[in-house]
């Protein structure tokens, strides 16, 4: 369990310093200082310089990604999505992996709020989640990081429809006791 998040903040750093070389200028100082904020836990600062940089360039799938890492570390899945789901027309494997990847993760932490209550739905989310990290394997073959994550979900999902199908054998059962 520790691996697969360990492997999650892995890659969201990573790309938080690639970006370091992909702009030049003025541009590239506020991606340096919008890394650095991110890098000190200012998420919502970070998110301000990304966004600063995306006026001017409108698309960027770096920028869309690192957003995205802002979002997820602040613990707002939906929008992490929404930006990483960005990045997903981009013409590099790499990225587009790492961005599947990502989203996996967000439906997974989505998913474990939900699997207390309301196990059917998280299921469902899981498994949204596990299609995001079959597309990231698809296109990333060798990361045995992704590969451990999906067999592991793949695990956890199973273990989940066993317990729900045991909880509506026992709905049924008490809804028949209670009939008669």
């Amino acid at each position: 369990m520790k691996k697969f998040f360990y492997t999650a903040i892995f890659i969201l750093c990573f790309e938080l310093l690639f970006i370091d070389f992909v702009f030049s200028g003025s541009f590239s100082k506020i991606v340096k200082d919008g890394n650095a904020l991110y890098r000190e836990g200012k998420y919502e600062n970070a998110l301000k310089k990304y966004e600063e940089v995306q006026e001017e360039l409108s698309s960027s799938d770096i920028i869309n990604f690192n957003k995205g890492a802002a979002y997820y570390k602040k613990g707002d899945y939906e929008k992490a999505v929404d930006e990483f789901t960005k990045v997903l027309i981009t013409e590099e494997p790499k990225i587009e992996a790492k961005a599947n990847y990502n989203i996996g993760n967000c439906k997974y932490k989505k998913a474990e709020f939900k699997e207390g209550e309301e196990l059917e739905t998280a299921i469902t989310i899981y498994k949204e989640a596990l299609e995001y990290y079959k597309r990231a394997i698809d296109l990333d073959e060798n990361s045995q990081d992704l590969k451990f994550n999906y067999e592991f979900l793949g695990r956890k999902i199973k273990m989940l429809e066993e317990k729900l199908k045991q909880q509506k054998k026992e709905e049924k059962k008490k809804k028949e006791k209670d009939e008669d």
